[in-house]
């Protein structure tokens, strides 16, 4: 096996109890797992007890720009500052594709996108993401080693885009 692909190869690691894992099937399970516990939701509780501590900072005002439907304008503005030559989503569309066929996308684009805003459908089947784990370390053997690197969906970043527009216009 070459140096690089012996690199770019996951091929062991140790579990929390310092046990080996060594097939595909387990070290995915491992991965996923590891993933679940990092990303947890926060419980509901416990988040409405902090948020106690913290005074509100939200104006009517700020929450208006903030509920805001986007523009068309807004909406092209945001596909086209997305980098061309980014890696494909997991649909296999890059931002090129959005930008070079905008005038095709750019209707049901816009609808599902103030659709999504004004809360009639969800983004939840549209978010999909590709995870790499890139070692930290020269011989990584457990998955702290690792640095978790996500590729998500053109779509996804575009609403990103979108609602940081949004919270430019209430931040100093």
């Amino acid at each position: 096996m070459s140096e690089q692909k012996s690199r770019n190869s996951l091929l062991c690691l140790l579990d929390s109890n310092g046990n080996q894992i060594n097939t595909r099937r387990e070290i995915k399970e491992l991965v996923v797992v590891h993933h679940k516990a990092l990303f947890a939701p926060i419980p509901r509780v416990w988040l409405e007890n902090q948020l106690i501590l913290f005074p509100r900072v939200v104006s009517s005002e700020m929450n208006e720009w903030l509920c805001c439907i986007p523009q068309e304008d807004e909406i092209k503005g945001a596909v086209f500052e997305i980098k061309k030559n980014t890696s494909p989503d997991p649909d296999r569309l890059s931002a090129e594709f959005f930008q070079t066929h905008w005038s095709i996308l750019k209707k049901d684009l816009i609808r599902f996108i103030v659709k999504l805003f004004k809360g009639e459908c969800t983004i939840r089947y549209h978010n999909s993401t590709f995870i790499s784990l890139s070692p930290k370390t020269q011989d990584p053997t457990k998955l702290a080693y690792y640095r978790l690197i996500d590729y998500v969906n053109v779509l996804y970043k575009i609403i990103t885009k979108l609602i940081a527009q949004g919270l430019a216009h209430i931040t100093p």
